[in-house]
């Protein structure tokens, strides 16, 4: 994505699953982004996607926790159809 370019619309987040334990963790969800699209903010021209291409994505984070606690992303995947399995 540009500079000009903005996410606008809807995605619909679903099926969590998380495995944690003291080394770590893993994090995956599924979006459905069939009503997000790209907007140009300068022409306010907007791109969803294809129809030919499966808008459901599966994201898998991997987590680590530091030392106050919190749990943070360190990588981040993504994988087209994921969740169709």
């Amino acid at each position: 994505m540009g500079n000009n370019h903005t996410l606008v619309g809807a995605a619909r987040v679903f099926n969590p699953q998380v495995s944690l334990s003291d080394a770590g963790g893993v994090l995956f969800y599924c979006v459905d982004e069939s009503k997000g699209f790209t907007e140009d903010r300068r022409t306010k021209k907007r791109t969803g996607t294809p129809d030919d291409v499966n808008p459901v994505l599966q994201y898998r984070t991997t987590l680590k926790k530091t030392p106050d606690g919190v749990w943070s992303t360190v990588s981040l995947e993504t994988e087209r159809g994921g969740c169709d399995k």
